[in-house]
């Protein structure tokens, strides 16, 4: 009997892992994203505890799709996961929203230090070279941050806020290139 409980323990441990993390990153994955933004936005009105919200955007991913095929882009969005994992902080909740789009809860971090952290994570992205096709390339992504405040009704309203300042930052990096 405990040989077939550990063994059902076991299969309901991987079904969990399964239906929380995404199974191209191994982070987690948009369900598992709302519940946690929707739980620390709880908690952010009733106790003031402060986080912040960061979604970011692969730049040109479609192109990398297009021109070099799903694979490698599958490859890119893998080393991008690799690269927000090294970066971000245990405590942090990173995952993939969706596409080419992640996002990172950061428990009791201001604004300033959540786009420090962006910084350091955009400089290590373009750091990179993806060989592909017998061709190099480099990434860059574009983020937007905001912090859970007063003026946020909702947790959806923090994520809409966070979109708009992440394509902001994207049409500040087209302009300037």
């Amino acid at each position: 009997q405990q040989k077939v409980i550990n063994e059902l323990k076991s299969k309901l441990e991987k079904v969990e892992a399964e239906a929380n993390l995404d199974p191209l990153t191994d982070l987690f994955n948009r369900r598992s994203l709302e519940r946690a933004l929707e739980e620390f936005f709880t908690l952010c009105k009733q106790s003031k505890m402060s986080f912040s919200l960061v979604l970011i955007d692969l730049d040109n991913f479609k192109y990398i799709n297009d021109n070099y095929g799903h694979h490698v882009g599958d490859l890119v969005l893998v080393k991008v996961a690799k690269v927000l994992r090294t970066n971000m902080r245990a405590k942090d909740i990173v995952g993939r929203w969706g596409g080419d789009e992640f996002m990172a809860i950061m428990p009791n971090t201001d604004l300033e230090n959540a786009k420090k952290i962006v910084e350091r994570i955009k400089s290590q992205l373009g750091k990179m070279e993806i060989l592909a096709e017998g061709r190099r390339f480099k990434l860059s992504i574009s983020a937007g941050v905001v912090q859970c405040e007063e003026n946020f009704q909702s947790w959806l309203d923090m994520i809409k806020e966070a979109d708009r300042l992440m394509y902001e930052d994207k049409n500040k990096r087209k302009k300037a290139l």
